[in-house]
């Protein structure tokens, strides 16, 4: 699987889109939404499509919330004469029309959904799109917001002022009665809230990432990264509250993994239920519990967020808004009373244009994450930097890439990218990404670069641009995940000065380059990592059970076997540091593939993990570099400097 470290590509797509003059001030609700439900035609130019994925919507109803139904309600329940009631929350829609205006709304942190809440739900699916807004690319979002809250630069309408109330109170059973709309009462209701300066006394609870990841127990002394285990979850103490596993499925090795530390939603199935949703997040086993008891009809989400990465995948080639928010996959609808042991299991597909796909990947990408964080400690490494921003797209021409540009991180970090700020859209395309000129250069300005860029939009820390449904098995997405993950350590080692040098290198040079320019040692260190940690990586775990040729073999043997990527880049030469070659399997041997470097002789080994990537910090351009930085070790392990310079003299160097 070829890998492309710093494509910069994650940028260029979905920045450009066709601008439009934009309306910032509020404009009224309109007289009626168009009722008929739109189904989603997708504009890629593969034909990809979309196969029951749409939500579908019908007529709209009357809002239970609204001021003054719940004022009316009220009333009711307690036998006052309320005259007047101040909203505390704004029912809204935005609609966004650029990158910038995308951006701005994902700093909001608000709950999105890009159906209208007060219409009745027939089904929902991956996607909804408002079959009266023109753009292919954008359609409504709507949400809540606090009476009080500053809108952004978006264009948006209120559609209705709402006063808030716990959805299991009272005063809402009264109000969805009013309304004429159905109420599950529960079994016991939740307190009402007190009117206080004339408006209800209620706010919304929030949703907070975890501040970090679990890392689990430390792999033995085999280095095994994941030791899957039968997801066997307590059950809560009540029938009504929510509880199961979310698993995922490993083909190569015919297991389902748990899946760990992902947000699992819950909602009634009332009308603006959504508004009220529990969370909680999966545990090592991938258990999960909702600590609320439902009544009724529940929906349940999936969603790819925690305090250690948040995944988002692109359903379309244009799909800047799930670019710019961690993806939220729909389970279903359960029905109670017993809602315990919902199995949420999100099986193998290479139909790479579906929602199955979307949720495999996320999963498994998720738990790549989480297995490097083992892998390191028990190494001794730092754990990846945290709340990374993780990307899968459709982007490329036939040939699944991964990226570690490490963007969002740079951003964080204060670090201006102007140093590749002259960049045209077009040598991106082309040059960087070789995305075939069919497909999206006729999408790109003549004269844009990457300095016209808008600033607010979100940006991705590892990208993977997966297009090839023949090379997506769970050891394939792992080994570039892994891949990835090595250069985030170095990234955090080296420093941003060098990674952006870096980045302006391959942007320069189409990639990696042929070797000869000022800058290549510096690839050389880069990658030589890179491809170690993911193959040597992808070997712990799956060992036989790979998907690579038979000719190429397991994942090991292609660390050994393979001596340069590219055609220059030393893959093997750090490997060759680790390994004891009187270990390894029969069929894994050490050949020399490029003639005329002399006669490959390994007689070391002893480094370790840690004291080579001790030598990557920002004064680290070169392998010839990294070699004499190591040398002063070989005398405590017991090794030659001939034994030494022979292995080095392997690789031409």
């Amino acid at each position: 699987m070829m890998q492309n470290t710093f494509r910069l590509l994650s940028l260029c797509i979905v920045f450009h889109l066709a601008s439009c003059q934009k309306n910032f001030e509020p404009v009224s609700p309109p007289d009626s939404d168009p009722s008929a439900p739109s189904l989603l035609t997708e504009r890629d130019p593969s034909s990809i499509t979309w196969a029951s994925a749409a939500t579908v919507v019908g007529s709209p109803k009357n809002i239970p919330y609204a001021v003054n139904t719940i004022r009316q309600a009220y009333n009711e329940v307690y036998g006052t004469n309320l005259t007047t009631l101040q909203p505390n929350y704004l029912y809204v829609r935005f609609l966004p029309q650029d990158a910038e205006d995308v951006g701005l709304l994902s700093k909001t942190e608000l709950e999105f959904w890009d159906f209208p809440l007060h219409r009745e739900l027939i089904s929902l699916g991956e996607k909804y799109h408002d079959p009266s807004v023109s753009s292919p690319d954008f359609t409504w979002q709507y949400a809540v917001v606090p009476a009080d809250f500053e809108f952004p630069a978006v264009q948006y309408e209120i559609i209705e002022p709402l006063a808030l109330v716990p959805e299991d109170c009272k005063v809402a059973q009264a109000a969805f009665a009013l309304s004429q709309n159905e109420y599950d009462a529960p079994d016991k209701f939740e307190a009402d809230p007190a009117i206080k300066d004339g408006k209800v006394d209620y706010e919304l609870p929030k949703d907070d990432k975890i501040p970090g990841g679990d890392t689990p127990e430390v792999p033995g002394p085999d280095n095994t990264l994941l030791n899957p285990a039968a997801c066997g979850c307590a059950l809560p103490d009540d029938v009504r509250k929510p509880s199961g596993c979310v698993t995922v499925e490993d083909n190569n090795l015919g297991i389902y993994d748990p899946v760990r530390q992902v947000q699992v939603m819950t909602s009634s199935s009332r009308l603006f239920g959504f508004l009220f949703h529990r969370t909680t997040y999966t545990n090592e086993k991938g258990c999960w519990e909702i600590n609320h008891r439902y009544k009724g009809k529940i929906h349940v989400w999936v969603r790819f967020i925690s305090g250690v990465c948040e995944i988002r995948t692109m359903s379309s080639l244009l799909d800047l808004w799930d670019y710019s928010l961690p993806r939220k996959a729909y389970i279903g609808k359960f029905g109670g009373p017993n809602f315990n042991n919902i199995a949420i299991q999100f099986d193998w597909t290479s139909t790479i244009d579906t929602k199955q796909f979307r949720n495999w990947v996320a999963s498994t990408i998720n738990n790549s994450v989480y297995e490097t964080q083992r892998y390191f400690e028990f190494n001794g490494l730092p754990h990846p930097p945290s709340n990374l921003k993780i990307l899968v797209t459709l982007w490329g021409d036939q040939s699944n890439t991964g990226s570690a540009p490490m963007l969002n991180w740079l951003s964080v970090m204060g670090i201006s990218t102007s140093i590749i700020s002259g960049v045209s859209l077009n040598e991106l395309l082309t040059g960087v990404f070789g995305v075939n000129s069919t497909t999206l250069i006729p999408l790109a300005l003549p004269g844009f670069t990457v300095g016209a860029l808008v600033e607010d939009a979100p940006l991705p820390d590892i990208v993977f641009n997966l297009n090839n449904g023949l090379d997506v098995n769970a050891d394939d997405i792992r080994e570039t995940s892994y891949h990835e993950l090595a250069h985030s350590i170095h990234f955090d080692r080296a420093g941003p000065v060098y990674w952006l040098n870096e980045i302006a290198f391959t942007v320069a040079h189409s990639g990696y380059g042929d070797g000869t320019d000022p800058g290549s040692g510096r690839v050389e260190v880069v990658e030589s990592w890179g491809f170690m940690m993911g193959r040597n990586m992808a070997h712990i775990r799956y060992g036989i059970f790979h998907s690579n040729l038979q000719e190429q073999g397991s994942w090991l043997r292609r660390v050994e076997s393979e001596r340069f990527a590219e055609g220059f880049i030393p893959c093997g030469w750090q490997y060759d540091l680790l390994d004891d070659n009187g270990q390894n399997p029969p069929d894994v041997v050490e050949t020399l593939l490029l003639p005329p470097f002399p006669p490959f002789i390994d007689n070391i080994s002893g480094f370790s993990l840690l004291e080579i990537y001790n030598t990557m910090g920002d004064d680290m351009l070169s392998i010839e570099q990294q070699k004499s930085s190591l040398q002063p070790l070989l005398l405590q392990k017991g090794l030659s400097v001939s034994d030494y310079n022979a292995l080095s003299n392997g690789y031409g160097f």
